[in-house]
């Protein structure tokens, strides 16, 4: 499966593991609270619901997320990304300016 790359394809227990894995860079591509709350609200779903399952293969060790806990993260993270974009912004010409002659100085 790896080597063809084919996804959406496995036992749950491995599928929700990678989904896991990526489901924090998934959240903070979101644009909205509601987005991120259904999100997570879909993922926790399905972990409960293959954890009910009796179908063989691998234990689900995945674990449920906690949506409040998650959601406070994703909130402090785009505060902290709109203030690097803010303060990027405020930067003076000058000091852009002196970085590239630096930079093309070999300083």
């Amino acid at each position: 499966m790896q080597r063809e790359n084919i996804t959406g394809m496995g036992p749950k227990a491995i599928l929700l593991r990678t989904e896991d894995a990526g489901l924090d860079a998934r959240i903070g591509e979101l644009h909205s609270e509601k987005q991120v709350r259904e999100v997570l609200e879909d993922f926790n779903a399905r972990v409960v619901d293959a954890r009910r399952q009796l179908q063989g293969g691998p234990p689900v060790v995945t674990e449920t997320r906690d949506i409040e806990a998650e959601v406070r993260r994703w909130v402090e993270r785009r505060a902290a990304l709109a203030a690097a974009v803010e303060q990027e912004a405020h930067q003076t010409p000058e000091v852009r300016r002196s970085w590239w002659r630096q930079l093309w100085s070999g300083s």
